[in-house]
């Protein structure tokens, strides 16, 4: 009779390590660091298509996030309060992605020093980092379609007479508008004022939103070491709120986030476009519409400046320090991680080290 029992190539002593957490993980620190690096491993070591399935159901989720938060927020014309509830609100994005499952851009950079050891090719980590991307736009591109067809992009419509009529979407596509244009800082100011925009406006916007990426890639990746440090999930659910909402009242640039903003965008500047009269809009509402242009600029001064800025933050920045720190205990477990079974191994490693949490 045909044996059907899966064997998995695991390091013995590494697995013994872990049935005894206490004795040989002796702070929540080291176990979250074995947890992201052997994390990473398996991460880097997919399949493309669930790559890409996993990217996009966490770009889905973080659209999800984004777009509650913005309408929740909406109703409440003070700017401080609709801060604070976007950042109350968008970290249940990152809750369902640890729970439930996908995979972020922001997050899969860690295992660039998976590559940096060699336990990965660089070749394929880079790979599977763009295809999550992929994936990541794809999630949040079938967001910005339901709600397109929902009909909440939509803040006029025309009404018996033929008159532009403001609908009851006008507040959310105002503070979305008004969010766009702050993401790009100064440059979103111009724009908002009709003034003329130099070359070294967009420069500096560019940079600006380079180095404030490099500070949310900070904040996001180490959601992933929190998820690894303990298996209470309290503990985990709360320091991951935490950490999202300083994140997010940061204003910092994250490069998935802000696709759905993106998308946003491009469908309020075709109603510009489109010949609506938005001077009398305008005149009628102090709502805010975007000119044509601003979607080529917010993915120039925005978008492509926060995927640089994300990787240098969690990708090199923090994971590098963290390797400098526990090089030893990584060089180690890189060792004892062989590449024919790495991914499977990688996977149950994750699974004792933190059989409660998702990966």
């Amino acid at each position: 009779m045909e044996d059907k029992t899966l064997n998995i190539n695991v390091p013995k002593n590494e697995l013994g390590a872990i049935s005894n957490i206490k004795a040989n993980f002796p702070s929540l620190a080291e176990r979250s660091v074995v947890g992201v690096f052997v994390a990473s491993n398996y991460k880097a070591n997919k399949k493309y298509l669930k790559t890409f399935l996993e990217g996009m159901l966490a770009g889905f989720f973080v659209a999800i996030g984004y777009y509650v938060a913005l309408y929740g927020a909406s109703k409440f014309a003070d700017a401080g309060v609709q801060t604070v509830l976007i950042g109350a609100m968008f970290p249940v994005a990152i809750l369902l992605i640890t729970f439930v499952g996908g995979s972020l851009f922001t997050t899969n950079c860690l295992g660039f020093t998976n590559a940096c050891v060699k336990d990965v090719k660089f070749n394929k980590f880079f790979k599977n980092l763009a295809i999550c991307y992929g994936g990541n736009i794809v999630g949040s591109l079938v967001v910005f379609l339901i709600l397109l067809a929902m009909g909440v992009l939509v803040p006029y419509l025309k009404d018996s007479n033929g008159n532009n009529a403001y609908t009851d979407h006008g507040a959310f596509t105002q503070l979305a508008a008004d969010f766009t244009l702050k993401k790009i800082g100064e440059l979103g100011t111009a724009l908002r004022t009709g003034e003329s925009i130099s070359a070294g406006l967009v420069i500096g916007t560019f940079f600006s939103n380079f180095f404030s990426g490099i500070i949310c890639n900070v904040f996001v990746c180490v959601t992933l070491y929190i998820t690894f440090s303990t298996k209470n999930i309290a503990a985990v659910v709360i320091m991951l709120w935490l950490t999202i909402f300083v994140f997010v009242i940061s204003g910092t640039p994250h490069c998935v986030a802000n696709l759905i903003l993106f998308f946003c965008n491009i469908s309020q500047s075709l109603v510009v476009s489109s010949g609506m009269d938005s001077a009398n809009i305008l005149a009628q509402s102090g709502q805010t519409f975007l000119p044509v242009e601003t979607p080529y600029l917010f993915l120039g001064v925005n978008i492509i400046p926060s995927i640089l800025g994300n990787f240098i933050g969690g990708g090199i920045l923090i994971p590098g320090i963290v390797y400098l720190i526990y090089k030893d205990k990584i060089q180690k477990i890189s060792k004892e991680l062989s590449s024919e079974s790495i991914a499977d191994s990688a996977k149950e490693l994750v699974s004792k080290l933190h059989s409660s949490i998702a990966l």
